[in-house]
């Protein structure tokens, strides 16, 4: 399968990198026509052919139809939205009916049986027809639809004997065959495949149903052991569900499918660095570096872990080419602001603090460092106050934003306020008691 677009689904790069399914394209429609009145007229198809099963009672009927039947495909049909929203109402209703008299001549020729399983769907089932043969029949329905007029439909297809499925759930795979068809925009057709399990697995994935996504990408996999999306897809799974032995397992077999598939050795990074190995994640970081020397979450995850190990001036070249990358991560500016700090580069480490907070105004620990490197540079103390205080409001539990505060609070003679700022920092882990004693002997004498 072709990667397409990389996702990141944190702005501070804490997360795996995630592909979209293989079609380049976005889908025209996935679930449902996005156009309210061919919702609608679908079902004027049903008045026009009242004999005919719908929704639980067409299922029922035709897995008993398909009980004796030793292979059969399944169409699942859905009208494309118009070219335009102007058409008449009742047009669009005999173009409809049209449609549905076009379906039965099909079912007809080919012995086999229609119905609607869901609204704004139509569903065929054919004996005796292979994957080959059911893509030419859902073609030729597409053609005698289009010689209609302006409407066009997309068709869902799936054969049943396919690997572990059992025939009541070939209907399902036909609907989920036409969701990949949207990826390819009006009038398409295209057979049940691995790449339609991957798509609805990434639909499950982004609903927040890891395990619903799980079960279709393993169930991809038996289709195609091979799949480098669907070998990515369920590491990244098994990693937002702890399972990090699994998921690394999955993204070193698909390193060694493509040695140079950078989402395989970046998350085989992150998920070593969640494992706590951070010395191997560093290895995997840096050799995702020399596959894409410009990609942001690989600069930025690099820098963060040198700038860790104390490597101060190597953390700097990738932090700050980490910022060249993306100029909206709030991150980037308050780690660098770090690094620029630790090399005593203050006007520097002063300038990405407070882009950091023109970035992100609640970020916390940047209004603390940028308040007490204020304070510490001799600036306006009232101001490198304000930005403590600001720290410590959104922050309040944090020792070193409140030690920070007292320290500030000190120098602008304020040291009531800065004894409390002092003993809150105590009683949340810092040794600020050299500090306690001095304010009180001051404010005792």
């Amino acid at each position: 399968m072709k990667q397409t677009h990389l996702q990141l689904f944190s702005e501070q790069s804490d997360k795996f990198l995630y592909s979209d399914s293989e079609p380049d394209s976005k889908p025209n429609h996935v679930s449902e026509p996005q156009n309210k009145i061919v919702s609608q007229l679908n079902n004027s198809v049903c008045r026009g052919f009242p004999q005919m099963q719908s929704r639980e009672a067409f299922l029922v009927y035709a897995l008993k139809k398909v009980a004796s039947w030793r292979r059969f495909c399944v169409f699942v049909i859905r009208a494309d939205d118009p070219e335009t929203e102007t058409q008449e109402k009742e047009f669009l209703t005999k173009t409809f009916m049209d449609i549905g008299e076009i379906i039965e001549g099909i079912c007809m020729e080919k012995n086999g049986i229609w119905g609607f399983p869901e609204s704004g769907l139509l569903g065929c089932f054919f004996p005796d027809m292979d994957e080959s043969c059911g893509l030419e029949t859902a073609n030729d329905i597409q053609e005698q639809v289009k010689a209609l007029g302006s409407i066009t439909v997309s068709v869902g297809v799936a054969v049943w004997p396919f690997f572990v499925f059992e025939k009541k759930q070939i209907l399902t795979n036909a609907e989920k065959a036409l969701n990949h068809a949207a990826f390819f925009g009006p009038s398409s057709a295209v057979c049940f495949d691995a790449v339609s399990l991957n798509i609805n697995g990434d639909k499950l994935y982004q609903e927040g149903d890891i395990d619903g996504a799980i079960e279709e990408f393993e169930t991809a996999l038996l289709i195609a052991p091979d799949n480098a999306n669907v070998q990515n897809s369920l590491g990244v799974c098994y990693g937002e569900k702890k399972e990090f032995e699994k998921a690394l397992a999955f993204f070193e077999t698909l390193m060694q499918l493509d040695p140079k598939d950078i989402m395989a050795v970046y998350n085989a990074g992150m998920v070593s660095l969640k494992m706590g190995k951070k010395e191997q994640a560093l290895e995997f970081f840096l050799e995702a570096g020399t596959i894409d020397a410009n990609h942001f979450e690989v600069a930025f995850q690099t820098g963060k872990l040198l700038l860790e190990n104390n490597e101060y001036e190597n953390a700097l070249t990738y932090l700050e080419k980490a910022a060249e990358l993306s100029l909206k991560s709030s991150s980037v500016q308050r780690f660098l602001g770090k690094c620029y700090k630790k090399l005593n580069i203050v006007e520097n480490a002063i300038c990405a603090y407070s882009k950091a907070i023109k970035l992100n105004p609640y970020d916390a620990e940047s209004l603390s460092a940028l308040g007490y490197l204020y304070s510490e540079k001799g600036e306006n103390q009232e101001i490198a106050a304000l930005f403590c205080r600001q720290s410590v409001s959104l922050s309040p539990s944090t020792a070193l934003f409140r030690y920070r505060l007292g320290k500030v609070y000190m120098k602008c003679c304020r040291f009531e306020d800065a004894l409390v700022e002092f003993k809150k920092a105590a009683e949340l882990g810092c040794d600020t008691q050299k500090y306690v004693e001095e304010i009180e002997n001051r404010l005792t004498a």
